[in-house]
């Protein structure tokens, strides 16, 4: 049998009915297996990586966005065999210094692991800490986000397998949280042009600006071989607005664009998106 069908997240409460092996050469060219053996059935796995904006305008929004964001976490459904964790937006972070939350911790090389038991402690990490959500903000970054790239990146460091977060033989979904926009590999001014009330936004018509976009969507589509195993999801502003939790935003087009792309799907961060995040994504 085949799974080249198989949508990640119609993975099911009863279990996907396979089971998976997967042999890594390097994690952009991973293998996918099944077995042959159609009567074993194991949990639908599941990693969830959650990329949390924290620039500067955002120090007032989190604060905010607080509950629903650990209503993001009491929401994960302990019939999958998941694994989570949290990354910054603005940058790379080892996951060996963040909590992953799984629902097996044996399966994780990390003494930073929670279970479904404990995992209200990813919660209530104290402020000032990377270990939960990201208190901290990057004040150097503002509206400037290399979210693309920043994704990339830490996807690609070397703890995201060390650690066991992820897995060859699992889905993975990646949800951004933004105020914000992409502007990975754009220049300015070349790249920008006037929205017609004297801002400059990114130009969609530039070569920058599609070749980047095309590049991070073959990325993400490279480290799955079965099509539809990642998906990418944004909890972002869906057009701009002067008060969003208590601060500006500005709409994440691309994030949107990318979600729309992948098979995933978008949320307006303005209209408590977050707390209908994990929700709807089941159901995708």
């Amino acid at each position: 049998m085949t799974y080249s069908g198989l949508k990640i997240l119609t993975l099911a409460a009863l279990g996907l009915g396979l089971a998976g092996c997967g042999t890594k050469t390097n994690y952009n060219k991973q293998t996918f297996v099944a077995s042959a053996v159609a009567a074993q059935y194991t949990s639908a796995k599941i990693d969830i990586l959650f990329v949390q904006d924290n620039s500067a305008s955002m120090a007032v929004p989190i604060q905010n966005l607080k509950s629903q964001a650990d209503s993001f976490i009491d929401g994960i459904d302990s019939r999958w065999d998941y694994h989570f964790t949290v990354v910054p937006l603005q940058s790379k972070l080892p996951l060996t210094s963040k909590y992953i939350i799984a629902q097996d911790c044996s399966t994780i090389n990390s003494s930073y692991c929670l279970n479904t038991s404990n995992k209200s402690t990813f919660t209530n990490t104290p402020n000032q800490t990377v270990y939960g959500w990201i208190n901290t903000v990057d004040t150097g970054t503002n509206n400037t986000d290399q979210g693309f790239t920043n994704i990339q990146a830490n996807l690609q460091d070397p703890s995201m397998t060390s650690t066991g977060f992820l897995r060859p033989d699992a889905a993975l979904a990646v949800v951004v949280m933004s105020n914000g926009d992409d502007v990975s590999g754009l220049s300015y001014p070349a790249d920008y042009m006037n929205r017609g009330d004297g801002q400059m936004i990114p130009n969609p018509n530039s070569a920058n600006y599609t070749n980047s976009f095309n590049n991070f969507k073959n990325f993400l589509n490279g480290l799955k071989i079965g099509p539809g195993l990642v998906q990418f999801y944004s909890v972002v502003a869906s057009n701009n607005y002067s008060n969003c939790y208590g601060g500006a935003a500005w709409q994440g087009l691309r994030y949107m664009n990318m979600s729309n792309a992948l098979g995933g799907a978008w949320y307006n961060l303005c209209d408590s998106g977050l707390s209908s995040a994990l929700g709807n994504i089941a159901y995708q």
